[in-house]
């Protein structure tokens, strides 16, 4: 009886009034309204469009309706830009001598001529621990969008601090990336990632 009166009946009334309130808060359209807004979904054929009007003081009508449609377009204008990578690493461990290891990754493609720039650990993985050492990479392979082929990429160069590197297929007639200006992104602005 202890334990009902100083525990269950102190949490019982805490929930039946934390219950009370926020349904009252979102009951009342009045105090909803003040709180967040009308918010109005509707969905018309794949899109969906979402409306929210409140006061003028705390928010502004937003449309999401184009986000897809963007999406959408900016892959269709990445992805042949874009490369899959394969990697083969030689591995030697305290259990066997030998061995070959194998990674995957994505790269960009600079120039028309096969440059492409991917990250320093997809290419250039050795490590080393007390059971086993990974030597750099022994075989790089690249494919394209579109394209069947596998090429053999060289290694052109790396950089550990900023974890680039440059690889380049013997392949001309590539589609390459245009590269914007990072000065003039702004914070909360729309981004994508695109990887193979």
């Amino acid at each position: 009886s202890n334990f009902g009166r100083s525990v269950l009946l102190p949490f019982c009334s805490g929930v039946f009034g934390a219950t009370l309130l926020i349904g009252t808060c979102f009951g009342v359209p009045s105090i909803r309204e003040k709180l967040i807004g009308n918010i109005n979904y509707s969905a018309q054929g794949n899109s969906l469009n979402n409306e929210i009007t409140s006061t003028p003081s705390s928010l502004t009508q937003v449309s999401l309706s184009n986000y897809s449609d963007t999406g959408i377009k900016v892959a269709e204008k990445v992805r042949p830009s874009i490369v899959g990578i394969e990697v083969e690493y030689s591995v030697n461990s305290i259990f066997s001598q030998g061995g070959t290891a194998k990674a995957e990754g994505s790269g960009i493609i600079m120039s028309e001529d096969g440059y492409i720039l991917t990250n320093n650990h997809i290419v250039n993985s050795s490590s080393t621990n007390s059971y086993y050492e990974v030597a750099k990479a022994s075989k790089v392979t690249v494919h394209l969008y579109n394209d069947e082929t596998a090429y053999e990429a060289k290694i052109i160069g790396t950089d550990e601090q900023t974890d680039l590197a440059v690889i380049k297929i013997e392949k001309t007639g590539l589609t390459a990336a245009e590269i914007g200006n990072s000065d003039a992104v702004k914070v909360g602005e729309f981004s994508m990632a695109v990887g193979n």
